[in-house]
């Protein structure tokens, strides 16, 4: 097991590596000069070439790449061309914010997806489990934007008690909690739908165990009993066949 972890954990780096050279690689796609396509109606002769000096674009393909894989070593993402901050320095600041709602959504999809796929399970051929089987179809096919925008016009347009921007006042846990209830649960839409089965050989999530485990044959007392009288036998026949098969 643990070589196994170690030989996976090691194909990550020639995966990133691969990863970012066809990422540089983009670059060499773009229609027109990269400084030309970053500086927009700006451009001029003068600008492009002080762009191309400080990004190195003036030099050899291997050469550039090389400046970028060390750069990407030691950290420095480079300068953003919009703002004039540094790419790093800005992923640290979005990123708290970037882990908290992940971790929200995720929170979110099981408690949601846990619950309704449990009564999904329990109410499985009724009506109402099969609206819950609808509405979890509608949370798979529709897009997270889609549900964000949706959530937006409703609770912040016709019913406006949510906020739609931002992520709250720091240091106020309910500001923030308040300004994270649409997008997480936009994100969570999708992973709550994929917790209710949409057929009855189709099972996803939590609520395909519980569907299986909790069938009347599966779980009844008097199957267990037969279970364990079956393996007592089976294992009483090894034991004197292996006491046979001694003497």
């Amino acid at each position: 097991m643990l070589r196994y972890i170690i030989k996976r954990t090691l194909w990550v780096i020639p995966t990133m590596v691969g990863v970012l050279i066809i990422l540089f690689s983009l670059t060499y796609l773009m229609p027109g000069d990269p400084a030309s396509v970053m500086l927009g109606p700006r451009a001029t002769p003068e600008l492009v070439a002080e762009i191309n000096q400080r990004l190195h674009l003036d030099r050899a393909m291997p050469v550039r790449l090389g400046y970028y894989l060390i750069g990407i070593v030691k950290g420095d993402l480079g300068t953003s061309v919009w703002s004039g901050h540094k790419v790093s320095a800005l992923i640290a600041a979005a990123l708290p914010h970037t882990a908290l709602l992940a971790v929200t959504s995720l929170g979110v999809a099981a408690l949601i997806g846990i619950l309704l796929g449990a009564f999904a399970a329990v109410r499985r051929d009724s009506p109402i489990g099969g609206g819950v089987t609808i509405v979890s179809l509608l949370g798979v096919a529709v897009p997270d934007f889609v549900a964000a925008l949706l959530l937006m016009l409703l609770f912040c347009i016709q019913i406006p008690i949510l906020p739609a921007l931002g992520a709250g006042a720091e240091g106020d846990l309910f500001d923030i909690a308040k300004h994270l209830i649409l997008p997480a649960t936009a994100l969570g839409i999708g992973w709550v739908g994929l917790s209710v089965p949409a057929h009855p050989r189709i099972h996803a999530g939590c609520s395909g165990c519980g569907l299986h485990s909790y069938r009347p044959g599966f779980c009844h007392p008097q199957t267990r009993h037969r279970v364990s009288v079956r393996f007592e036998k089976c294992r009483d026949s090894f034991h004197h066949r292996h006491r046979s098969g001694g003497g």
